[in-house]
């Protein structure tokens, strides 16, 4: 489903405009499931490997920062979110595309 906004900010999609963030890693390395086509902010804290389902998206040096989009994942299975894998230890942030209620 296509949004004209982003609902949480209020802003169009397109604008230059500050994203709500929140944090789903204080420093730490690990898998998380994250939202279909989000953006995830990554600020590492050491050498440090981000992958999507597997695939190896960047690997980042000692306070190094990235924004990715998590794209849509693999189509070998039915989930509606995708993994999101750091090797090394991260703060990582996760856009939010919706308002929370």
């Amino acid at each position: 489903m296509s949004r004209a906004i982003n609902l949480p900010t209020g802003s169009s999609r397109v604008s230059e405009v500050g994203l709500v963030w929140r944090e789903i890693s204080t420093g730490s390395a690990g898998t998380w499931e994250v939202p279909k086509y989000c953006a995830i902010r990554v600020r590492a804290t050491a050498a440090t490997s981000i992958s999507f389902d597997s695939l190896l998206s960047a690997t980042m040096t000692t306070n190094e920062i990235m924004i990715f989009n998590s794209g849509r994942g693999t189509n070998l299975d039915s989930k509606d979110t995708v993994t999101l894998t750091s090797s090394g230890t991260a703060y990582i942030q996760v856009g939010l595309e919706a308002n929370r209620d």
